[in-house]
């Protein structure tokens, strides 16, 4: 009987998944989701505007705010801030020019694109950093108040947040604790959404920039009490990784933590978001992968650190976690 109903509970999901990607897909190519972007409409005026019938436009109306992307206000329809910020970015598509390659990766197993080549990668990844951002604050938001309870808060605190995109990681840690100061390394173009997150969490006089390419860039050596390593470590396979991990524990002062959060495996809920995020990495990237916690913390005990352990980030995507390692007193 159990096994039964985990068929049953499978094959709805799959059912679920399709069908909400074809509501979503139409609301997309019909234009109702533009035609929401320019004013609240009720489903007959969406019906009208959009040239269609009123009762299969109210049927999927009911979906698309199940899904969380419209909501009802006054017997009108509007845009959810989901539909307002994410999906009217680089992320509207839901990855399709990575997931329409997949048949031809299959053939190939070459990716689409190279967003780990540097030649590549500055100007996709500064138009990304925001939306990833806001995908993962409530991770970041979640590590920061797991780390700042280790801190004292009237301690002077240096973070270096390598690789920082939006810095949204180390920026919530530095909101917890009023003295520490963050360095932020990435590429110019990025650095600039680092900035604009600086200003908006009012901590602007708080951020120092290093602008490069990581894979050059110097850091000054024993002095930072924490280094973060976030959404970063699986565009590096485990040599250069353990390369990295090297050049970041002699930046730490003694006592110091390098703090690396990526997706890991760690929380059921998050399997299937995971297994999709590893796939999709390999349809963007040539070198990218995810890696297992374990091996991540071999990798940090050999360029001498120590203590180091794994811990699941328990909210949304669930797919994250982090490896914490400390440089010997």
């Amino acid at each position: 009987m159990n096994d039964s109903i985990l068929t049953l509970e499978n094959y709805f999901r799959l059912m679920s998944a399709n069908g909400a990607d074809q509501v979503y897909r139409t609301a997309l190519s019909s234009g109702l989701l533009d035609a929401l972007r320019e004013n609240k409409c009720s489903a007959a005026e969406l019906a009208n505007r959009l040239t269609a019938q009123e009762y299969p436009v109210a049927l999927m109306c009911e979906v698309l705010e199940s899904l969380g992307v419209i909501e009802q206000e006054q017997s009108r329809w509007a845009l959810t801030p989901l539909a307002e910020s994410l999906l009217s970015g680089p992320y509207r598509g839901l990855g399709d020019p990575y997931w329409n390659h997949l048949p031809e990766f299959l053939k190939t197993g070459e990716p689409m694109a190279s967003m780990d080549d540097a030649a590549e990668s500055e100007m996709s990844y500064q138009g990304q950093a925001a939306a990833l951002g806001w995908m993962l604050a409530p991770a970041a938001a979640w590590t920061a108040a797991y780390l700042a309870g280790d801190f004292d808060h009237d301690a002077n605190c240096d973070i270096l947040d390598v690789g920082a995109g939006s810095a949204i990681w180390s920026l919530s840690f530095a909101a917890r604790v009023p003295i520490a100061r963050v360095t932020a390394a990435d590429w110019p173009a990025v650095l600039e959404v680092a900035q604009a997150t600086a200003q908006r969490m009012g901590l602007a006089d708080r951020l120092t920039m290093i602008p490069g390419d990581l894979a050059t860039a110097s850091f000054p050596e024993s002095d930072y009490d924490v280094v973060v390593l976030a959404n970063v470590a699986h565009l590096l396979p485990p040599e250069a990784l353990g390369l990295m991990v090297k050049r970041l524990a002699a930046t730490l002062r003694p006592g110091g933590r390098l703090v690396i959060a990526d997706v890991f495996p760690g929380l059921a809920d998050g399997d299937l978001n995971r297994t999709l995020y590893t796939l999709g990495l390999a349809l963007r990237t040539r070198a990218g992968q995810t890696h297992h916690a374990d091996d991540v913390i071999d990798l940090m005990h050999t360029a001498g650190l120590v203590d180091g352990r794994f811990t699941p980030v328990d909210v949304v995507p669930r797919t994250m976690g982090l490896v914490i390692a400390t440089r010997p007193q």
